[in-house]
């Protein structure tokens, strides 16, 4: 509420008969609120000097009132100001000089010429105006409490002052202090009586005063009070509708809603979004992915972005109602709209058109069709280097195709965390931490990558990457227990029945149950060993660990054994491998005291290899 400044009519100015006219011409003017008359008058007497040095200030002060009801701020303000420079403690100008700054939103300079009027205010009438003046800028600048402060300096409640116990009620609100508030409305009551716009307002506040302090029943009575008010009042319902959505009670929730939606008009764009929003959220909260859709779809139409709405129904689509063809039909849909979409709409779509064009390269991945997929991918990269679902679908085909450039790039670029858990599967989770995990052991040489191997089994306990590296994550681990290598034991031999066909893969797994198999139990470790070699016999790594443990327990099998393994190099041409075969054979005969067949081993690995230096010492043997 701006003050409403009581006329003051120049008397008492001794002037020339023509000047007096003229200003009596402005006064008569003002009094019929004629202001543009009245300015024009007393522009006149202003500007030709019609008027005593001594009333200079009080006409200037006049051009200042007609401008301002003529809603010209600013000239309004120029002619307060030269009125204070003629009287700087005009209280009247200051006050009015404030108002002019409060309508401008000029705060700080509205509250510095509120507080020096109220200071010359003379009367308890003027003071509680302009203290209510200041508790208006408070308020607009959200400062509620120093809005608070003033507001209760004013303690009239007759003519504009009937609304304060609702203005001090709102600032409570927004301070949260919902007791405090629900108190002043309550108190505001009486004063609305004849307003049934303000009372249905009043009691639509103090239902959500209740609301937030947990009376929920009494929410719900103070609402339907706003209701008998104003049958058509749709916030009222919205309300109550909240009040069941809380409860979990989303059936009725919906039905307040919608008819919350029906005292909508079209042009409510912003309620109608929210209200949409608000009832796809209930059928989602139920489960009923169909009509969360249908929904979705209803609010795409009050959306200032609509591609919030087609990336939200096409992850449905895909990830809850498993309908990859609607899904892939709403983000091609969406994705030609977006190309064809100006520049700064763009800019606020980028997210959900990366997270479309993942949707659309996932389907197609699915549908086998990799290189629309890749297209897919690839373009999202472009856009977004370390988009989670683009560098896992680009890093899937890279891994299955072999391309260890792409898949090592693919898998670096990934923040791991970063998956959505709609669009991602624990699976394809699991695969990102695992092959990451691998690109860091095996590719990066990266130490660091046993958290990337935990979380992949968490996701899938069978996650190939991660079962292999497990075993070396504990064996590096000085800490690690004799039941957490007990438990990856278990863990190998199922994976070793999941991944049968994969004889490399099995054979690896079998060396490494003997690796973590205790040094005392060299029955499992031999049969481990031996299994990994039998599996896969082109795998050197068990081939290496069975040699050594037959120099310890069994010449005469490690005699026989390294025989295979020779026949195997000799096939893979691996002439250094080869030699050191040779020398095992060596070693092997040697300590069965056949002595002069280990020489010839010795001499046949210097074939293969002559300057393998353990055949160069073995040879020399007598």
């Amino acid at each position: 509420m701006k003050s409403i400044i009581t006329s003051l009519f120049i008397t008492a100015i001794t002037l020339t008969a023509k000047a007096q006219t003229v200003i009596e011409t402005a006064n008569t003017c003002y009094s019929k609120q004629d202001y543009q008359c009245a300015l024009n008058n007393y522009l006149s007497a202003l500007n030709n000097n019609g008027y005593n040095a001594s009333d200079k200030y009080i006409v200037e002060y006049r051009i200042g009132q007609c401008y301002y009801n003529l809603v010209q701020d600013e000239k309004a303000l120029e002619y307060y100001k030269k009125c204070l420079i003629s009287y700087p403690d005009y209280f009247y100008a200051l006050w009015a000089a404030a108002d002019c700054y409060s309508n401008m939103k000029k705060n700080t300079e509205a509250l510095d010429y509120y507080k020096k009027a109220v200071a010359l205010a003379s009367s308890d009438e003027d003071r509680q105006s302009i203290n209510y003046g200041i508790g208006e800028v408070y308020y607009d600048q959200k400062q509620y409490g120093s809005a608070l402060e003033y507001y209760r300096k004013v303690y009239s409640r007759t003519g504009d002052y009937s609304r304060m116990d609702a203005f001090m009620g709102d600032a409570f609100y927004y301070l949260a202090k919902y007791d405090s508030a629900l108190r002043y409305y309550q108190k505001a009551e009486p004063y609305y009586k004849e307003n049934a716009e303000g009372l249905k307002k009043i009691k639509l506040f103090e239902g959500r005063c209740s609301k937030q302090l947990g009376r929920q029943d009494e929410a719900m009575k103070y609402f339907d009070a706003a209701i008998s008010i104003n049958k058509d009042y749709g916030t009222a319902y919205w309300e109550k509708g909240i009040v069941c959505a809380e409860r979990k009670d989303y059936p009725q929730a919906i039905e307040w809603y919608k008819t919350a939606l029906s005292k909508l008009t079209q042009k409510d764009t912003s309620d109608n979004y929210t209200l949409t929003g608000n009832i796809s959220a209930c059928y989602r909260e139920q489960k009923n992915y169909a009509e969360q859709v249908n929904w979705l779809l209803k609010r795409k139409g009050f959306s200032k972005n609509p591609y919030d709405e087609y990336a939200a129904v096409a992850t449905i689509q895909y990830a809850r109602l498993k309908k990859s063809a609607d899904a892939e039909k709403t983000c091609r849909q969406a994705i030609l709209l977006y190309q064809t979409d100006k520049l700064e709409v763009k800019k606020t779509a980028q997210g959900n058109y990366i997270k479309m064009l993942n949707i659309a390269g996932k389907i197609a991945l699915e549908a086998k069709d990799t290189t629309a997929a890749k297209k897919y991918f690839e373009d999202a990269l472009a856009l977004s280097k370390y988009s989670y679902e683009a560098n896992a679908g680009a890093g899937e085909i890279a891994w299955y195709r072999g391309d260890q450039e792409a898949y090592k790039q693919y898998y670096n670029n990934i923040i791991r965390t970063g998956f959505d858990t709609l669009l991602s599967t624990k699976k394809e989770i699991a695969n990102v931490y695992g092959r990451g995990a691998y690109v860091d052991a095996y590719i990066d040489g990266e130490s660091y990558y046993s958290s990337s191997v935990y979380s992949a089994l968490s996701y899938d306990s069978l996650q190939k990457e991660a079962v292999l590296l497990w075993p070396i994550v504990l064996s590096n681990n000085s800490y690690s227990t004799s039941q957490a290598k007990a438990s990856c034991v278990l863990l190998l031999n199922k994976a070793a029945k999941q991944y049968s066909t994969d004889k490399e893969y099995v054979s690896n797994l079998y060396n490494s149950i003997a690796v973590l198999t205790p040094a005392t139990d060299t029955a499992t470790m031999r049969k481990a060993l031996e299994d990994a070699v039998r599996i896969y016999p082109e795998n050197i790594k068990p081939w290496d660990n069975l040699l050594k443990f037959y120099a310890s327990y069994d010449n005469a099998k490690g005699s026989v054994m390294v025989e295979k393994l020779i026949s195997v190099l000799k096939k893979k041409k691996d002439n250094a491998t080869t030699a050191t075969a040779y020398v095992y054979k060596g070693d092997f005969l040697w300590r069965q005291n056949k002595k002069e067949e280990a020489k010839k081993a010795y001499q046949e690995a210097l074939v293969w290899d002559s300057n393998n230096a353990t055949a160069k010492d073995r040879a020399k043997l007598q």
